[in-house]
């Protein structure tokens, strides 16, 4: 899941070789959410492991406003334990990461929410969302956010694998369906079987990548249409 290690660590520290070793041992891969510096700053990462103990890394792309960002501007609101870890950056357009069964697109918690963003996930052959729901575990939050990957795969036409701690965990295929959904508060383990470009269509079409925005259009309508017709009735 998201920030599985919940301290800062850059290429040189101890841990990812001990991450390293038993991938290159045992010939799997993983995948594990790190904040990860380099030279240029900080960035909520999620990183590879391959099979061969080479290690890539995909950097979040669109910071969550108020939590990990300020809202407003770079002089805006932050709350204030946001900074335990240092100023976060964004980083910038990423290629879909490699595995064994295809390149994978991506999401780190929210980002699978920012349907107006452009991710370069074309070429991608299915999704992987990561996050961290357990601040809000109890609440309608968890529920609502695989919702959220349930339309990206839609919007996408690609299968997404979903993980995320104190939340909704399985998969989600390209067509909506959600063949594996389950919640846990304590470490547990899900095999999915995940076909890559299930839905045979490489990447979303123009008109859908506006799909979730006209949908809040036309729902946002029909309320005001209702609301102003039972006052006619009345």
């Amino acid at each position: 899941p998201e920030t599985t290690i919940p301290w800062v660590v850059d290429e040189n520290d101890d841990l990812l070789n001990a991450l390293v070793r038993p991938a290159a041992v045992k010939g799997v891969e993983s995948l594990v959410g790190v904040y990860f510096r380099d030279r240029d700053g900080i960035y909520n990462s999620v990183l590879q492991v391959h099979s061969d103990g080479n290690m890539d890394l995909y950097k979040k792309q669109v910071l969550l406003r108020l939590a990990e960002a300020p809202l407003g501007g770079d002089n805006g609101l932050i709350l204030p334990f946001s900074g335990s870890v240092g100023k976060l950056k964004e980083g910038g357009i990423q290629q879909p990461v490699a595995t064994t069964i295809g390149k994978a697109g991506v999401f780190i918690c929210n980002e699978c929410a920012a349907f107006g963003h452009k991710f370069g996930y074309a070429d991608a052959g299915f999704l992987i969302n990561t996050g961290n729901d357990s601040w809000f575990s109890e609440t309608y939050v968890p529920a609502g956010h695989f919702y959220f990957a349930r339309l990206r795969a839609v919007q996408e036409r690609k299968d997404i694998v979903v993980n995320l701690n104190g939340g909704y965990s399985g998969l989600i295929k390209a067509s909506g369906e959600m063949v594996a959904r389950s919640k846990s508060n304590s470490p547990s383990l899900q095999t999915v079987y995940v076909q890559p470009d299930a839905a045979g269509i490489s990447g979303n079409s123009g008109w859908t990548q506006n799909l979730i925005p006209i949908a809040c259009v036309m729902l946002i309508l029909q309320c005001l249409f209702s609301k102003n017709l039972k006052k006619t009735e009345l």
